[in-house]
Formats: structure tokens, sequence, C-alpha cells
């Protein structure tokens, strides 16, 4: 396995297993969104923080459906996450976040 496919699958698997430390922005803005179950994006000043481990889960976590998000139990959720991965065979995190991550037939 390539490293920027173990990063982009442990990443959302940590954030599956700690969403309840992060808000989503249905929590932040009182009118609807489209995007409002979303785990909320903090905003940044430093180079720093936009390259850290918290601000990347966020951005890969947001980028994968609703279909594997939505996944309750942490062993569906990376068995899910995992074939998707396979399937789709990412060579890099830039080539993840720059394409459309839709679910098809991972299950």
């Amino acid at each position: 396995m390539a490293i920027p496919y173990i990063y982009i699958y442990k990443i959302p698997v940590h954030m599956n297993m700690s969403l309840n430390r992060f808000k989503t922005n249905s929590l932040i803005y009182s009118y609807n969104i489209r995007n409002k179950y979303d785990v909320f994006v903090t905003g940044h000043n430093t180079k720093l923080f936009k390259q850290s481990f918290t601000n990347n889960g966020v951005l890969i976590f947001n980028k994968l459906s609703s279909e594997i998000t939505n996944t309750e139990l942490v062993m569906n959720f990376k068995k899910i996450l995992f074939n998707f991965l396979i399937e789709k065979s990412f060579y890099s995190v830039e080539e993840f976040m720059t394409t459309d991550s839709q679910l098809v037939n991972c299950e």
C-alpha cells in the first residue's frame, strides 16, 4: 500500500472514532446550508494549522460521501472506506481531494 493511501484511510477512521469532539455545520449556522452534516472547518491564519492533522482530517472526512460518513459502527465504516479506496486507488492526497468522492458499489 502506498503511503498516501494509508494516510487517506487512517485519518477518516480516527475522525469517525472521535466525531463527538467536532461540531457540525448545523450546530454553527442557524439557517439551512447545503453541507449541514459536514464537520465544521475552523478558520486559520497559519500554514502550520492548514497542514495540521486536525484540519486535514476534517477536510478529508468531509470529502467522503454521506454513505460512508453516516456509517455508525467503526468496523463497518472501516470496511466501506477500505473498499472505496481500493476501488478508486488514489496515489496522492491531492488526487483524492480533487476528485469527486462518490460511493460506487463498495459494500
